[in-house]
């Protein structure tokens, strides 16, 4: 049930041009953003595992520094992020 909320205040999120508007800005300060078109690019690339994991570490430590700054969208991210692997885990 929780996961499920979860999923639905990330797609209201998205939805809502937030997370996008918040992904140019962090594109400017955090030089690991700049390859991804949008935040639905960088999830794509998060979840595929022919990539290495020092770039994937590199944004998973901006998400976290953006979250301590109290961005939301950064937090909500994060989530989605870890929601599949959460919904495993729980199954």
């Amino acid at each position: 049930m929780l996961l499920r909320g979860l999923e639905k205040e990330f797609e209201t999120e998205s939805k809502g041009f937030r997370l996008r508007r918040s992904f140019r800005a962090w594109k400017l300060e955090y030089a690991c953003f700049e390859a991804f078109l949008d935040p639905d690019d960088l999830i794509d690339y998060m979840r595929d595992k022919s990539f290495g994991y020092e770039e994937k570490n590199k944004i998973i430590l901006a998400l976290c520094a953006l979250s301590l700054k109290a961005d939301s969208s950064a937090k909500i991210l994060l989530i989605k992020l870890f929601l599949p692997t959460l919904q495993q885990t729980l199954r």
